[in-house]
Parts: structure tokens; sequence; C-alpha cells
């Protein structure tokens, strides 16, 4: 659990640290500091709310978008 742990918290420093020098959308670099510091706590909610889904949802979803 604590190596999962570190691999999110590089992932949310990789990704706000790309942000800060990217500056996407010709944001400030704190502004875009900040946008990809929420879009990396945004995905990993999203892999959690994914880990907790039953594979028989997962798959109806999948269908069901097409």
């Amino acid at each position: 659990m604590a190596d999962l742990a570190i691999v999110r918290s590089i992932f949310i420093a990789v990704l706000s640290v790309l942000c800060f020098y990217q500056r996407p959308f010709g944001l400030s670099s704190w502004e875009a500091f900040g946008v990809g510091f929420g879009l990396a706590i945004a995905i990993i909610i999203f892999e959690i709310r994914l880990k907790q889904a039953s594979l028989t949802r997962l798959i109806g979803a999948a269908i069901g978008s097409i």
C-alpha cells in the first residue's frame, strides 16, 4: 500500500511540475501548476473509483458507450 502512495505522489509531482513549465492554454506558471495538480488529483480519484467497480459493471459501461 505504501508503494502505491509513493507512485501516486510521484505522479502528482510530475504532472504538476510539467504543467508549471509547459504552461498550457497560456496560463501563468502558478495557475498552470494548480491545473496540473487538480488534474492529477482527478485522475487518482477516477482510478480509485474504477478499482472499486465490479467487472460486470465495467463491461456494461464499455458496451453501453459504443
